[in-house]
């Protein structure tokens, strides 16, 4: 259990009496320092563990000063990762860093203890870019020169981690498992990315030769596969990310022939769907089925986190009270969602970097005009951190709706708004008829609205 402590006599009596911190400070973790650019004075740390894929019922907010300034003080029992904006940690108990975190990883910063394993996390790859791919960014020609460019990075990270001093064994072996999932990562995306940049560049990949080109790797990357495949690993992003992978789709078969995956992995498979399901819906059926499924369920905290999505889904179910969101407007003056009580609301919550959502965009404002003439409202949301990125863009696509942007908590803790974009539609009397509505392309959109319309 992880817990953020705002508790005064403990910090004094740590920062005055050396002999009282070294009894109180078994299973405490001291952060301070200051975040930068994060659009919003109240940061997410959130865990990143197998558990983390089904929910964030264990996010902390780090709340911070004008400046960004913070001092925080956590519980923990063991070691473990967490996700901080952009930005990686590893934190042990007994850690006390200074650090400071903006958006790029790369120019973080830690003082203290602790700070060596999170000063060599800035180098990690994300799972999402295909780890050495760098979202195709590192491709080359023909595979064998990509092939030989991933052996001297792989070569180059492996030294770094021999090199650290002052880091705990089971930190340089989950590391180790780390550095082979990201090589995995980078052949199981090579094909997707050398397709999709083949349109810019020369590539040696064409959609016929992928079956092969998997079944050439086999041999090679069997051994990476059964490193990897261990429970006590889950808690790295990329290796379950893999090991997911190789369990779910079948054109890495020739990978994992005669292999076993553990009832832990499984479960986790299984939950996650789940998960996903109950973020894109939350219809009756659905709510009693994931239900169901996690009464059988084996793996307690995979099962306990499931619940509170569960939870959450019927709290924000059809006919349920709207919760209301705080919203800042392009001069900055602040507003609630409430103030438009009385009539009918559409929100669209997309942000500057979402394509699916700009592609949205038209649609929403051919409805908005559709519907001009009746009782609703149409609202932009956009859930963008950095402010001047968003008034940029208003500025360079102008239109007559109402546009706001919001970091109020209450949209990840209520509204479970975790992906975009995202539509909601709510009545008259400021109750749900629909917290995942449709697309404004599709058309039972226009039905849904006139329907709320007409009661």
């Amino acid at each position: 259990m992880i817990r953020q402590l705002v508790f005064l006599p403990l910090l004094l009596a740590m920062m005055f009496f050396p002999e009282v911190a070294a009894q109180t400070n078994v299973h405490n973790v001291r952060l301070r320092g200051q975040l930068q650019n994060m659009g919003t004075r109240d940061v997410t740390l959130s865990p990143d563990d197998a558990v983390s894929m089904l929910g964030c019922s264990r996010d902390i907010t780090i709340h911070t000063d004008e400046q960004g300034r913070f001092d925080t003080l956590l519980t923990l029992h063991k070691p473990a990762y967490f996700n901080l904006h952009r930005n990686t940690l590893y934190l042990s108990p007994g850690d006390n860093m200074e650090i400071r975190v903006g958006q790029n990883q790369l120019r973080a910063q830690f003082m203290g203890k602790g700070a060596v394993a999170n000063t060599y996390m800035k180098g990690r790859l994300f799972p999402k870019a295909g780890s050495y791919l760098n979202g195709g960014g590192n491709l080359r020609d023909d595979f064998t020169q990509f092939h030989a460019f991933v052996d001297s990075m792989v070569d180059d990270r492996r030294k770094q981690l021999s090199e650290l001093t002052e880091i705990s064994p089971e930190f340089y072996d989950m590391e180790r498992a780390r550095i082979d999932a990201d090589i995995l990562n980078t052949y199981i995306n090579y094909p997707s990315l050398a397709l999709t940049y083949s349109r810019y560049r020369k590539t040696d990949m064409t959609r016929e030769k992928i079956p092969a080109f998997y079944e050439s790797l086999a041999e090679e990357v069997r051994p990476l596969i059964n490193h990897i495949n261990n429970d006590k690993y889950l808690d790295v992003a990329v290796v379950r990310e893999v090991l997911l992978d190789l369990l779910e789709n079948n054109r890495l078969k020739a990978w994992v022939c005669g292999m076993t995956f553990s009832p832990r992995l499984q479960a986790l498979s299984k939950a996650t769907r789940w998960a996903r399901q109950l973020q894109r819906q939350n219809d009756r059926k659905t709510v009693e089925e994931a239900l169901a499924f996690t009464n059988n369920l084996h793996e307690r905290d995979f099962s306990q986190e499931l619940r509170i999505r569960i939870d959450k889904a019927l709290r924000i179910g059809k006919g349920r009270a709207a919760a209301d969101i705080q919203l800042t407007a392009p001069d900055g003056s602040l507003h609630y969602l409430s103030e438009y009580k009385g009539k009918v609301i559409f929100l669209d919550f997309w942000a500057t970097w979402c394509g699916p959502c700009i592609k949205e965009a038209p649609h929403f404002q051919e409805l908005s005009t559709r519907f001009s003439s009746d009782d609703v409202v149409f609202i932009q949301v956009s859930i963008d951190t950095n402010i001047k990125t968003w008034k940029n863009y208003l500025k360079s696509h102008p239109n007559t709706l109402p546009q706001y942007i919001s970091t109020d908590i209450v949209l990840k803790e209520q509204w479970g708004i975790t992906e975009i974009p995202r539509f909601i539609l709510i009545d008259r009397d400021f109750i749900i008829e629909s917290s995942y509505a449709p697309n404004p392309s599709n058309q039972e959109t226009v039905r849904l609205i006139t329907q709320t319309l007409s009661r």
